[in-house]
């Protein structure tokens, strides 16, 4: 498998980033990803690397071991880079989701009740999620972006792929990731597979069920609000047309869901 990026500084060094990460992971018996093989520089300007294959397939919705797998997949990462620092990847904290809130173009498309739960969930997640940084004990290095479609599950095993948003911040991020976009994805099974995923996570590291059993409202409330500033966070004034539909209707299905999380009382 080969991954190659040239000329964009932005993705050049998410591709480093991804490259480090996988290095790292490789140490581990147990890496729940694709083995790094080969680091191109190629001209100055671009950046290959090439990656062993990983078989598998997505998890399936109708599958309850397969979401187990899932989860126990996630928790396999963060049992190995807890407490691991990568100076090469993004910092993944609360101002990288709440500064696109400042965008006119982003603002424009709410309405003033969707406004208020916007407000109102990042009033809510902002304390929690930097009390988390400022703690340190579950931090490490995150996938980032772990949800159904970058994980692969073979005969009972998963193992994350894309690493390309990787970086520092609390682990449970990434859960969070996998449970609203699983829940937003598929809302009539949304409940027991989201059930599944969070089993298998505490099959690798029980100690968490604590923190995740008070805090897991914060970390899907935050996938949803970064969710909302797709496609407006990357818009030229060239797409900001052709992309206004799929913005809207990412701002009016997170918004839902935001509200009716019961540990932000945002409704």
């Amino acid at each position: 498998m080969l991954k190659l990026t040239v000329g964009d500084q932005r993705r050049l060094d998410d591709l480093a980033a991804a490259w480090d990460a996988l290095t790292l992971l490789s140490e581990s018996n147990d890496s729940p990803a694709p083995q790094p093989l080969r680091r191109h520089v190629i001209d100055g300007t671009g950046l290959a690397i090439e990656l062993s294959y990983v078989c598998g397939d997505h998890p399936d919705f109708e599958s309850e071991e397969d979401f187990f797998a899932f989860g126990a997949t996630i928790a396999r990462l963060h049992k190995i880079t807890r407490g691991k620092i990568l100076k090469s990847g993004r910092a993944w904290d609360v101002e990288r989701i709440s500064i696109h809130y400042t965008d006119p173009a982003l603002l424009r498309l709410f309405s003033k009740r969707e406004k208020a739960v916007v407000l109102r969930s990042l009033e809510s997640v902002a304390p929690v999620y930097n009390r988390y940084l400022e703690d340190g004990v579950w931090t490490g290095i995150i996938h980032s972006d772990a949800h159904r479609d970058n994980v692969l599950v073979h005969e009972g095993v998963g193992s994350l792929i894309d690493f390309a948003e990787c970086g520092q911040g609390v682990l449970f991020w990434d859960l969070g990731v996998a449970v609203a976009e699983t829940a937003l994805d598929e809302p009539d099974v949304a409940e027991r597979r989201c059930g599944d995923l969070i089993r298998g996570y505490f099959s690798i590291l029980p100690e968490t069920e604590p923190m995740i059993s008070a805090n897991l409202d914060v970390f899907t409330a935050m996938r949803c609000l970064e969710i909302m500033t797709w496609p407006v966070s990357d818009w030229t004034p060239e797409r900001a047309q052709e992309d206004e539909d799929e913005a809207r209707e990412n701002i009016s299905v997170c918004v839902e869901y935001l509200s009716n999380l019961p540990n932000l009382g945002t409704t």
